[in-house]
């Protein structure tokens, strides 16, 4: 028979008097019955497998940012027309660099919030049809010259923009009429009477 605790103790105490008591009824002559483990130890074991399961899963997400060696074997290795990163919220210009020479229709950015112009000069070498960037809430007058460059027939989605400067107005503009496609500005949150202006002669 064994004793209890006169008190509850932690599982890691707990464990350390069971060894204690198996070591002394061994001492006394006992033997350990070997057989198959309780059905509550199976169940605990089980318990603990599946909360571990559940963990794993949770802890284990996409990374969101990537390097220009990551971008290269993305490249390399994937087929097909589009290449969706939307999860990436951090973007070198090496990591640019590399996702340019995706031979694909399009490559999808929309998780990227800022761009800087070192970036937008790479992805801007792009040589496929469209280049996706919808996440952006804002660029500078530097990015848009940067982005000027690209030349995909399917155009750069900037649906994202909150806020323009006259300049990146006129350049959406004269993307649109370049593309033959629709100014799209969903989520802008103010605009100025001299962009109004510009955005009025894409009508």
């Amino acid at each position: 028979m064994g004793t209890k605790t006169p008190r509850a103790v932690a599982l890691e105490k707990a464990e350390e008097v069971f060894e204690k008591l198996v070591a002394e009824k061994k001492k006394k002559g006992y033997k350990a019955k070997r057989g198959k483990a309780p059905a509550k130890k199976k169940a605990v074991k089980k318990a603990v497998k599946k909360v571990a399961k559940k963990v794993t899963k949770k802890t284990v997400k996409k990374k969101a940012a990537l390097t220009a060696e990551e971008a290269a074997k993305l490249v390399k290795k994937t087929e097909g027309d589009g290449l969706e990163l939307n999860h990436i919220t951090e973007l070198g210009d090496g990591a640019a660099e590399a996702l340019a020479k995706f031979e694909g229709y399009s490559l999808d950015l929309n998780g990227l919030q800022t761009l800087s112009v070192e970036t937008a000069q790479a992805l801007a070498k792009f040589k496929s049809n469209k280049l996706s960037l919808g996440g952006l809430k804002t660029i500078s007058d530097k990015v848009a010259g940067a982005l000027d460059r690209f030349l995909g027939e399917g155009g750069i989605t900037l649906s994202g923009l909150e806020n323009i400067s006259p300049k990146v107005a006129a350049y959406l503009v004269e993307r649109a009429f370049f593309t033959e496609g629709d100014i799209q500005l969903d989520k802008l949150k103010s605009l100025s009477t001299k962009c109004a202006t510009i955005l009025a002669k894409n009508t």
